[in-house]
């Protein structure tokens, strides 16, 4: 399982982890020294930041879902998880904001271009409506 999440790379360098839903144990990590010894429960409880003991009690329930929290350092993190079906098991997430900065100021440029053709596109037919009941007249 370790090599699995080893080949996966989220972001810049991230990589997923697996851990035991029912103990928050990691079972598999890119890192080895982190597998049977790190625990997201007990690292949750650490930090004092609530939305990441939301996660883990999420985690311990078999659920699955994505939240940006606000770090202690104050930058962003992505976190993502869900359960693998059959299992005890969810696999997890948690990346730098940062990693996807560059792929977030081309949905903020791409949404500004949307709504600048829906602002056109809604003139134009302001336009034609009201030359169209222009020569109705």
């Amino acid at each position: 399982l370790t090599e699995i999440c080893q080949h996966y790379t989220i972001g810049k360098d991230v990589h997923p982890a697996i851990v035991r839903n029912s103990t928050g144990l990691i079972i598999a990590d890119s890192n080895e020294e982190k597998v049977l010894k790190a625990n997201i429960f007990d690292d949750s409880a650490e930090s004092g930041i609530k939305e990441i003991q939301e996660i883990t009690n999420k985690i311990a329930n078999k659920e699955s879902g994505f939240k940006i929290i606000k770090m202690a350092d104050g930058k962003k993190s992505v976190n993502g998880f869900a359960p693998i079906k059959n299992t005890d098991w969810s696999i997890i997430v948690f990346a730098d904001y940062d990693d996807f900065s560059e792929f977030s100021d081309v949905l903020k440029k791409m949404n500004f271009y949307c709504l600048l053709f829906s602002i056109a596109a809604l003139i134009c037919a302001s336009v034609f409506c009201l030359l169209g009941k222009k020569r109705s007249e």
